[in-house]
């Protein structure tokens, strides 16, 4: 710990006069019992750096022959084009297996390590990172291991042993005088953190001033605080260290695994929590947990005097709940999943309008993560299923396919439109306990069935869900489009896009079409936006040359952030390519992606 006398006199041990008043300082105690610092476990001693993998035969790792077929030019151009921070949550996944992978490397495939560690890193692999660069400590790039290490364990909380190491490094060395700052800082000693950082210098050579103003304000809460920065491991801890502010789209560059330590940090704000939930849930990397701590915050402790005043305001005694946002759906859903006064309709009810009321997919992701929880408790019954589509689709997105397998199950006991209404005849009175059973939407519960095909679940052959998808909805009117049409028919022109889509993915999966659909499909024109046929034909080329490495990240060079707002055709093209190159997992993750699960339609 940061009281005894051997890290601290490291720490204070300077050669050089101009920091030596600084870093002779004498910090204050820091946190006791630190998480130790934990990496992947792989067999050191590796002459090839990317023969160093991380992932088994069961979680996707590909073959050895990977980078077969290719060499270093055309993989460096390729790698340094790829930005993981604008990729959807699959394709990452599909950039993840690709570089997690072991290998046999091309030939000078060293030179590429660069940027194998830099997407690593902002792919939210940066315990891999640091696992590889301390296998080859002799290579420039394994220099920095320990660097990288400390500035990740600052960022998650593990602040003691990220500043012992920092304690064992020259004081004078210029890439660790920000790390030794905010050691101090954190320590508590900020005369020592402020002398130090003033040192401390960008990668220009100019001085750092956004360090110097972050330090310089946690012992003055009156003085106007920069910016919070969250691009950076380092930039993170200073910002939780400091409490500083989130702007809008601070957190769109930050790596999962990063925005992950934030949520997870137990000294950083709501705010950043909040913010950071996002990027997280995009890298997989949420739990339900994690969500739920951050949405329901167990209360503060407060002191005795504090007790007494709440008791003043408050003449019943009652200590007040802090105020939430207002319109937040989501946490007035778990509200009434944990009333023990609601009926199992109500609680329905609630979480179908916390899942309704999201603005784009991740929304959903978080939701869905945050009530999974209640999704499995609540009763599958007749209370509960005129939203039993919106929860297998909720518990889908989560993870849990068994979970949206029992939900769609639920859908098939809704009573056919005839026997419902000789039930309500046959009453003397209105139904008024029970919710309304919707009858039953063929398209509806084909294209849940056809979700729940691309996440691997038994059962039905695949063409003949496509069938009843095709079946459910009219064919298009001869002519051009009547204006001012109703809302039924703009719902089946949205439904006929989205079977003209799940055409196309099914030829991309390698899924067989009958004679009929092939017809169909020669008929119907795609719709989003175009991908290259140049790109298309050199990942074809690629893969005729068994050069999968290189096929593979051309493919995730193709898609964005949202693949289902890339051509039907030219997405069932990239994923055709995915399986090609022994990806089948990630091309059907691709597809259940593009099919919009968060979306009902």
């Amino acid at each position: 710990m940061w009281g005894r006398n051997s890290r601290t006199a490291r720490l204070a041990c300077a050669s050089a006069a101009a920091v030596a008043i600084a870093l002779c300082a004498t910090p204050a105690q820091a946190q006791k019992n630190a998480p130790k610092e934990t990496v992947s476990a792989a067999p050191l001693g590796q002459t090839d750096p990317w023969s160093v993998g991380w992932l088994g035969k069961a979680e996707g790792a590909l073959a050895l022959t990977l980078w077969s077929n290719t060499d270093t030019t055309t993989l460096s151009q390729l790698m340094s084009s790829l930005e993981p921070s604008t990729l959807s949550p699959a394709s990452l996944g599909a950039l993840r297996h690709v570089i997690l992978s072991s290998a046999r490397g091309p030939k000078d495939g060293a030179d590429l390590i660069p940027e194998r560690l830099r997407l690593l890193e902002l792919g939210g692999e940066t315990e891999r990172s640091i696992d590889l660069r301390k296998r080859f400590p002799q290579t420039d790039w394994g220099k920095g291991a320990d660097l990288l290490a400390s500035s990740y364990e600052l960022a998650g909380g593990r602040s003691q042993s990220a500043c012992d190491r920092a304690a064992d490094k020259p004081p004078t060395d210029p890439q660790w005088i920000p790390v030794r700052a905010i050691c101090y800082a954190i320590a508590g000693d900020l005369n020592a953190a402020s002398g130090i950082s003033e040192h401390a210098v960008n990668a220009d050579g100019q001085a750092n001033t956004w360090l110097i103003a972050a330090i310089a304000t946690m012992g003055a809460s009156a003085k106007a605080k920069p910016a919070g920065r969250y691009d950076t491991p380092l930039d993170v801890a200073v910002s939780i260290a400091a409490k500083l502010s989130v702007p809008n789209n601070a957190f769109d560059d930050t790596p999962p695994d990063i925005a992950l330590a934030v949520v997870r940090h137990p000294n950083a704000t709501p705010e950043q929590k909040r913010a950071a939930l996002r990027p997280a849930a995009d890298g997989g990397r949420l739990t339900s947990a994690d969500i739920l701590s951050v949405i329901n915050p167990p209360p503060e402790p407060s002191d005795e005097k504090a007790d007494k005043d709440d008791k003043k305001d408050d003449k019943s005694g009652a200590k007040a709940k802090p105020a939430r946002a207002k319109n937040d759906f989501l946490a007035l859903a778990l509200d009434a999943a944990a009333s023990p006064d609601l009926k199992d309709d109500a609680k329905s009810t609630a979480i179908a309008v916390a899942l309704k009321d999201v603005d784009d997919a991740t929304d959903f992701h978080v939701a869905a993560l945050a009530l999974h929880g209640v999704l499995k408790a609540l009763p599958r019954s007749e209370d509960t299923q005129p939203n039993a589509e919106a929860f297998a689709r909720a518990a889908l997105v989560a993870g849990d396919l068994p979970l949206a397998i029992e939900w769609r199950k639920l859908m098939d006991r809704a009573p056919a439109p005839a026997a419902a209404d000789a039930t309500d005849s046959a009453k003397s009175g209105p139904k008024a306990d029970k919710p309304d059973s919707p009858a039953p939407d063929a398209w509806t519960e084909a294209r849940l069935d056809l979700m729940l095909s691309f996440a691997g679940a038994p059962g039905e052959k695949p063409a003949d869900i496509l069938d009843r998808l095709i079946d459910a909805v009219p064919p298009a009117p001869d002519g051009p489009a009547a204006k001012g049409s109703s809302i039924a028919q703009r719902q089946a022109e949205l439904r006929r896009i989205e079977n003209t889509r799940a055409l196309f993915l099914y030829v991309g999966a390698g899924r067989p079409l009958n004679p009929a659909a092939r017809a169909l499909l020669s008929t119907l024109r795609t719709a989003g936006r175009g991908v290259p046929d140049g790109a298309l034909a050199r990942i074809q080329s690629a893969l005729d040359a068994h050069a999968d490495g290189e096929a593979a990240l051309a493919v995730v060079g193709q898609l964005s952030q949202d693949p289902s707002a890339l051509s039907f055709a030219g997405l069932s093209d990239l994923v055709a390519a995915l399986r090609g190159a022994g990806m089948e997992k990630d091309a059907n993750a691709i597809i259940l992606e593009a099919l919009q699960p968060w979306k009902a339609l």
